[in-house]
């Protein structure tokens, strides 16, 4: 199960970067292991790998489905 604390860390990224949120958090994660936080650099760390999960089924399931209502992306107008 999901903490408050990595989905909240989720959402920040998610708003703040979108597709590049993952990243994100794996800055976030790197900054707070330079300061010593552990703490925080668990909860970004946890919210990267999570984030990576999301996005790649994203990905998977998007292309697919990329031409709006089902269309044929083949068929012309």
């Amino acid at each position: 199960m999901i903490s408050e604390d990595v989905w909240a860390a989720m959402l920040e990224a998610e708003d703040s970067r979108g597709e590049g949120a993952e990243d994100f958090a794996v800055a976030h994660a790197a900054a707070a292991r330079a300061i010593g936080d552990m703490e925080q650099a668990i909860i970004w760390d946890q919210a990267a790998a999570e984030l990576h999960i999301l996005h790649r089924i994203n990905r998977k399931w998007a292309r697919p489905r990329s031409t709006p209502f089902g269309g044929n992306p083949g068929a012309s107008a």
